[in-house]
């Protein structure tokens, strides 16, 4: 699996929009995307994106944790999480071209072996 960074997104999403905007524009947003997403997650507000998710925060409760290899007990604090839910679309579409990259590989797999 490749990681794909900031700059390499920007660079695509230029290719993608036949050189429309540039790579700044879109590094730009990200920026701002980031920053407006953090605000309002922290606000306790859900942010839905239309076929892509949603973003949303939960807490998480405090508890206490063993710790076997200093035999003591440790207390995890109460604490924020951010939560990412793909939306059906994109679950769907993901898993429609999955589904064809795997029949494909199985029959270029079979084809080799003939």
């Amino acid at each position: 699996m490749t990681k794909i960074t900031n700059r390499q997104l920007a660079r695509l999403l230029k290719e993608e929009s036949n050189n429309q905007y540039n790579m700044a524009e879109f590094l730009d947003m990200f920026d701002l995307f980031a920053m407006v997403m953090e605000r309002e997650v922290l606000k306790g507000n859900e942010v839905h994106i239309h076929g892509l998710g949603t973003f949303s925060s939960q807490k998480k409760k405090a508890y206490k944790m063993y710790m076997g290899l200093k035999g003591a007990w440790l207390d995890v604090p109460e604490t924020l999480v951010v939560k990412f839910k793909p939306s059906a679309a994109v679950k769907a579409r993901v898993q429609r071209k999955a589904r064809k990259i795997l029949k494909d590989a199985r029959q270029s797999e079979s084809t080799e072996t003939e």
